[in-house]
């Protein structure tokens, strides 16, 4: 999955489209200080406040549905969700 993600993030980059919308950045910020990366944190969080100065304020609809869905806690979902590890019927076994 990680090596998908980083060729589709190289495609992108290749494309032009480097940066997310401030509320993608914002949200990634968030992540990485719950993480405890706060130099990450920082670092999206400038490029979130140059996005909103720049006019790029918003992700685009399915991004906030997912961010909306993850960041509260109705049905049950939420941050602290994430790191429940998944079953053992879904478990790979590589981790």
């Amino acid at each position: 999955m990680a090596v998908g993600l980083f060729a589709l993030a190289l495609l992108q980059a290749a494309r032009g489209r480097v940066l997310g919308s401030a509320s993608e950045q914002f949200w990634h910020a968030e992540r990485a200080r719950e993480r405890n990366a706060p130099v990450l944190s920082l670092v999206l969080f400038g490029l979130g406040i140059l996005q909103l100065l720049s006019g790029r304020v918003l992700a685009p609809a399915s991004s906030l549905f997912v961010y909306a869905m993850l960041s509260g806690k109705p049905g049950g979902l939420g941050p602290a969700a994430l790191d429940v590890p998944a079953p053992a019927e879904f478990d790979s076994g590589d981790g």
